[in-house]
């Protein structure tokens, strides 16, 4: 069970990347017109796929778990929300 949580963090985690190297460069603040686009399709593929996540999460079948891993469970959405907050707050780092 971890380990698909593990995956599913993982997961965000790479959508995040992909998002963060398409951002400007703090120093020049210039931003081309191909990384604009890149950069807002990337945007509409998370805002696609998170929702449907958060679905499936929320639609886990939880009966045989054990009550700690029940609690785990149900607040894996918000330490996913939590990670691309923090990434995009830290600048990508």
């Amino acid at each position: 069970m971890f380990e698909l949580v593990k995956k599913m963090i993982n997961s965000v985690k790479a959508e995040v990347d992909i998002i963060m190297s398409y951002m400007p460069d703090p120093i020049s603040g210039a931003m081309g017109a191909n990384e604009i686009v890149t950069l807002v399709i990337a945007i509409f593929i998370l805002a696609a796929l998170l929702p449907s996540a958060m679905t499936s999460i929320f639609a886990a079948n939880t009966t045989a778990w054990s009550a700690t891993t029940i609690l785990m469970w149900g607040i894996l959405p918000v330490i996913i929300i939590a990670v691309i907050v923090l990434k995009f707050y830290k600048g990508g780092e």
